[in-house]
C-alpha cells in the first residue's frame, strides 16, 4: 500500500459550535471558514484579523444564530459577504448578507428538505438537490433559477468550472455498497451524453466529496477513509485512513483553494 497514509497531521482544533457540525465552506483566499452547525449557528472564522487571548494571538469569530429556520448548508457565494443558507424545516434557500448579519433574500423551488447544496463562484451558480428529487441550478446574482433536472436522491455533489461530480450509491442485491463517482458536463447535463468521466466500485458509502479548484483531483469522503482520485490518471492516487479515535469525524469537510489543506468537522462542534 504506498499510497496508503496513515494519518492526517492536525495543526490547530477551532470548537465553536456545541452540536454537530454539518457544513465546512473556505473563503477565496483560504483565511475564514465558514461553519454551520445542529446548534442552529452560522460560524465564520477569521484566521487572518486574530485578537489576544490568554497571551497568544487567535482567529476572531462572526456568528448569527438561525433558531428559527435550523441550518443545514451554509456556504460562501462569489461576493464573499453574502453566503447561502439551507435550512431544517422548510425546503427555502436563505441568502445572508454577513456584513449586516441578516437575510437578504429567500429562493423558491423546492418542495422538500434540501439534502446537498454547493456553490461555483467564479460563476455566482448554486447547485441543490432535495428530497423531492429534483435538482435546481440558480444564478445567485439574479436570485433565480436557471435549469431544474432529475438526479439521485441519495448523492453528493460538487460543482467546479463547467463539470458537475456527483457520488451515488449503487447498492446489488447480496453485495455491499459501492459508490461511484460522475463528472457530468454542466452544460449537457440535460442531453443524452453527459458523462465525462466515470469512477467505479468504491467499497463503501461517500459521505462528501470535493473537487480542487485545479480540477486535478476529486476527495471523496467515506467513514474511516478519505479517497483522492488523480482525474487526468483516471485511478486512486493514495488514501488518508483516520486513526480508530478519529473515525467519528468523517462528516464533512472542505479543502482550502490552495489545495494544501484539509478541514474536517466533528460531530461534537
Amino acid at each position: 500500500n504506498d499510497f496508503l497514509i496513515q494519518s492526517l497531521y492536525q495543526t490547530k482544533i477551532i470548537k465553536q459550535h456545541n452540536a454537530n457540525i454539518n457544513s465546512i465552506d473556505f473563503s477565496s483566499d483560504g483565511k475564514k471558514i465558514l461553519t454551520s452547525g445542529d446548534d442552529d449557528k452560522i460560524i465564520e472564522c477569521n484566521m487572518e484579523k486574530q485578537v489576544k487571548r490568554s497571551n497568544q494571538m487567535e482567529a476572531t469569530f462572526k456568528e448569527m444564530n438561525l433558531s428559527i429556520y435550523g441550518c443545514v448548508h451554509a456556504l460562501y457565494t462569489k461576493n464573499e459577504n453574502e453566503i447561502v443558507v439551507s435550512g431544517k424545516f422548510d425546503a427555502r434557500i436563505i441568502i445572508i448578507s454577513l456584513q449586516t448579519m441578516s437575510i437578504v433574500k429567500f429562493l423558491y423551488g423546492h418542495k422538500e428538505q434540501i439534502t446537498s447544496m454547493i456553490v461555483n463562484r467564479n460563476k455566482n451558480l448554486l447547485l441543490s438537490t432535495s428530497r423531492d428529487y429534483q435538482t435546481y441550478l440558480w444564478n445567485i446574482s439574479s436570485r433565480t433559477c436557471i435549469r431544474a433536472f432529475s438526479f439521485s436522491l441519495y448523492a453528493t455533489f460538487d460543482i467546479n468550472g463547467d463539470a458537475i461530480c456527483q457520488a451515488k450509491i449503487e447498492v446489488a442485491e447480496f453485495s455491499p455498497k459501492e459508490s461511484v463517482i460522475i463528472l457530468y458536463d454542466r452544460e449537457e447535463i440535460e442531453s443524452s451524453h453527459p458523462v465525462i468521466k466515470r469512477y467505479d466500485s468504491i467499497k463503501g458509502e461517500i459521505k462528501a466529496i470535493k473537487i480542487t479548484n485545479n480540477n486535478e483531483f476529486i476527495v471523496a469522503m467515506l467513514v474511516t477513509e478519505l479517497y483522492v482520485i488523480n482525474t487526468e490518471k483516471e485511478r486512486v492516487d493514495f488514501i488518508i485512513r483516520m486513526r480508530p479515535e478519529e473515525n467519528s469525524i468523517h462528516k464533512v469537510f472542505d479543502i482550502s483553494p490552495d489545495s494544501n489543506i484539509i478541514v474536517i468537522g466533528d460531530e461534537s462542534g
